[in-house]
């Protein structure tokens, strides 16, 4: 027998009535790195501090009940873990009135099955790389936010939900990056998710319902959100927003109910795909002081003021979308080198489109149908283009063309006596002119490189026929899976960097600092940092409708 001196195997020890420990401490107190400890179902009056790598799995009692880690009366946190290492399977979290459910001051943590609930916070995560959290319930927790992870690096959440939570944030990220956070349903809650100075994050089939905030990101880079779906209730300001953010891919996502649904301010390099914005109280899409933002495929309805502004914005491009039965439909106003293309701006009860103080701004192969007030007006834009400048070959009524192309406009009353479908005078109201204006609705044209009403994974989106002169828009593709990519422009343009907080802006952790303490610390630096950038963003948007509004 050959004996390695120094191993020893990992134990297994038991907790509850009749069994070798009678509280839970008792039995990590008596482990060792690696063991496992098993807790029956039952009450457990206790605070918990998990110091060693061990893994705590708790077993369902004869009532089909989890055991619970009642931290009432015990001040501070119910469960603490300070070494990296630590698994905690299948319990109820609670009564940490004071404090956090669960504190985590280490790495490689997985938590999983958990009932977090009536707590001060659910989750604080400090310092700590790898913590993954799975299948876990959050609800009655109380304060600023639910789940908070500061400083951290690879934190996934999967399969969790959380409810009737009073706070601001369900869950706030905190320059945290490469964060994965799917299939996750938040419903009666304040703010659904506030990420500030993160990077590398990915949402996905995530349902927000009933909050007055669905999704913040701030100062943020390199983030996708995939089958996610906010509803707000009807006071709130916001249901997606981005503030300095960057390399945002959005696709088959949808929002209803804000103030304003979809809010980007200060971005750089958005493809937003596929999205439903619909019933908002003032926008359901605002764009301001952004650059190189691509929307395609989206449904844009219901909208009780304007449904889509963009302002003070360079690169905008607008193609596939349905704007529809809207107050008014599209406003573009103070931008640059920017296009909107065979989209559908339908039966809005003011204005289909106003472009107000833009220049190069190419409009064409639209349909403008039944607007009320106006199809289209143009105000002080005067090289806004509303047909191709370059001719190029199209099919229409099965026959192959060769020309420039312009838009249909419903109140058209020209005629198309060679019948290739481009009316034989132009279309004219002010400062709009079409000299190529299409007499049927776009949908019955092939355009030679059109981009489809549903783009094709891979397409080639040819924009040259749109620009002339020294700014072309370069041709586009399409991505073959997910966009990639964002139509860019010659020359260039250079995104925002990301900003970059100093080692001063929250304070380090205390090594002579309890947990409950530096819990207590953080949150104190977080109610600021909330303060200071997600209400200062609530109230931007709040301010500046109430403005439009005069």
């Amino acid at each position: 027998m050959i004996v390695i001196p120094g191993t020893t195997a990992a134990a297994t020890l038991h907790v509850g009535p009749g069994q070798s420990y009678t509280t839970i401490q008792g039995a990590i107190s008596a482990s060792s790195p690696g063991d496992t400890i098993y807790v029956d179902g039952g009450n457990y009056a206790e605070i918990v501090n998990a110091n060693k790598p061990v893994t705590l799995i708790g077993i369902v009692n004869g009532a089909g009940h989890l055991p619970v880690i009642d931290a009432a009366g015990h001040g501070g946190n119910a469960v603490s873990i300070t070494s990296s290492g630590v698994t905690l399977d299948g319990f109820t979290i609670q009564g940490a009135t004071a404090g956090v459910g669960i504190h985590i001051d280490g790495s490689d943590i997985v938590l999983k099955n958990l009932n977090i609930q009536s707590n001060h916070r659910g989750i604080f995560a400090n310092v700590s790389e790898n913590v993954e959290i799975t299948h876990c319930s959050f609800s009655d927790n109380l304060a600023v936010d639910i789940t908070t992870f500061q400083y951290n690096h690879h934190l996934a959440i999967r399969d969790c939900t959380f409810r009737d939570n009073y706070g601001p944030c369900s869950i706030l990220l905190l320059l945290t990056d490469y964060v994965t956070i799917e299939n996750v349903t938040m419903d009666n809650v304040e703010w659904g998710i506030f990420s500030i100075f993160n990077n590398h994050s990915a949402y996905f089939n995530i349902s927000i319902t009933n909050c007055t905030t669905g999704i913040i990101s701030e100062f943020s880079h390199d983030s996708r959100i995939t089958g996610c779906e906010v509803t707000t209730v009807n006071t709130s300001a916001m249901g997606i927003a981005f503030l300095a953010a960057g390399d945002v891919e959005m696709d088959d996502t949808a929002c209803s109910n804000s103030m304003v649904n979809l809010y980007l301010v200060e971005c750089n390099d958005f493809t937003i795909t596929n999205v439903t914005l619909k019933d908002s109280l003032e926008r359901n899409c605002l764009i301001e002081e952004c650059n190189n933002i691509a929307i395609f495929n989206s449904l844009l309805t219901g909208s009780q003021a304007l449904s889509f502004q963009a302002e003070k914005s360079d690169q905008v491009l607008l193609s596939g979308l349905n704007v529809s039965g809207n107050g008014d439909g599209i406003m573009i106003k103070e931008c640059t080198n920017s296009v909107l293309r065979q989209s559908r701006i339908t039966d809005n009860d003011g204005c289909g489109l106003s472009l107000e103080d833009s220049q190069n701004i190419s409009v064409v192969q639209n349909t403008f149908l039944n607007n009320q007030n106006y199809n289209a007006m143009s105000v002080n834009s005067p090289d806004a283009r509303w047909n191709t400048t370059v001719p190029a070959k199209y099919t229409y009524q099965a026959n192959v063309y060769n020309n420039s192309t312009g838009n249909y406009w419903s109140d058209y009353t020209g005629a198309d006596t060679n019948g290739d479908g481009i009316g034989d005078v132009p279309y004219v109201n002010g400062d709009v002119i079409d000299y190529f204006p299409l007499v049927t609705l776009s949908s019955g044209y092939d355009f030679s490189g059109r981009l489809p009403h549903i783009i094709p994974m891979g397409t080639t989106i040819d924009m040259s026929a749109f620009y002339s002169g020294a700014t072309p828009i370069a041709p586009v593709t399409t991505p073959t899976a997910m966009p990639t990519s964002q139509p860019t422009a010659t020359p260039a343009i250079t995104p925002a960097p990301a900003v970059t907080p100093t080692a001063t802006a929250l304070p380090s952790p205390d090594a002579s600092a309890t947990p409950a303490q530096e819990s207590q610390g953080s949150s104190n630096v977080l109610y600021i940092v909330i303060g200071a950038l997600g209400l200062a963003i609530v109230g931007g948007v709040a301010a500046y409708l109430l403005f439009l509004r005069k």
